[in-house]
């Protein structure tokens, strides 16, 4: 029966913005509904980019499901969002390479992290979390050489207050290779700071797991995080 069923009316409902009807859509593509696979790929993305573009998570989630079903607009919507410092759209994307997605995985390898970057320099922890993704899956290279440069100064600020968040930034810092980052991490450890000692802990199995998940690239990017670190700091 649900092969059969005819997907008009959830068709009409996904062009008028409206998410359920994409879920509903793309179950119906996953029983192996013909329409609806060939809807998906046609779906008027408008409403959803508009939504996104105020901040609209569920919208952000429907270019995805799209995207996932063959529609070139919400894909391209995604890296478009991606590019201008949506960390949803990026997480996104990611989900899309996880389960094969060629085009995903060589957008995330080409994203320009500038808008991240401007927002981490801000003191904004979702924007560092959103470069050590793009670091540490598939090496975009932009994004590993801001995690080494953006000076840690306002985290550690916070950190020094107590802020948790703050110390956990420096740990995906210090992974993505930022010496200053890690010297921040080993004085906080060394002031009594718990949550230091354990981001220190964390920090080391990222960085070999990062290794470790690039091991289909260039030794370049590969070891890109450890390149600056002393023996001392690396052991």
């Amino acid at each position: 029966a649900l092969k059969q069923v005819k997907p008009d009316k959830f068709v009409e409902l996904a062009n008028q913005g409206n998410k359920d009807a994409v879920y509903a859509l793309e179950e119906l593509a996953s029983r192996g509904n013909s329409a609806a696979q060939n809807a998906l790929k046609q779906v008027n993305t408008d409403k959803f980019i508009d939504l996104a573009n105020q901040g609209n998570k569920d919208a952000v989630d429907a270019l995805s499901d799209l995207a996932s079903g063959g529609n070139s607009a919400a894909f391209n919507a995604l890296v478009n969002l991606a590019n201008q410092g949506n960390k949803d759209a990026l997480g996104a994307l990611r989900g899309l390479a996880s389960r094969g997605n060629p085009d995903a995985q060589k957008a995330l390898k080409q994203l320009k992290p500038d808008k991240f970057i401007e927002l981490a320099n801000q003191g904004n922890t979702a924007a560092v979390d959103a470069l050590w993704n793009l670091a540490s899956y598939r090496g975009n290279p932009d994004a590993q050489k801001a995690l080494k440069q953006l000076k840690p100064d306002k985290f550690v600020e916070l950190a020094n207050q107590g802020n948790k968040d703050a110390v956990d930034v420096l740990s995906y810092l210090a992974s993505g290779g930022n010496p200053a980052a890690f010297n921040a991490l080993v004085n906080l450890a060394n002031q009594g700071n718990t949550d230091a000692v354990y981001a220190l802990r964390n920090t080391a199995l990222r960085m070999v797991r990062q290794i470790n998940d690039l091991h289909d690239e260039p030794d370049a990017i590969r070891f890109a995080s450890v390149k600056d670190f002393t023996a001392r700091q690396f052991y």
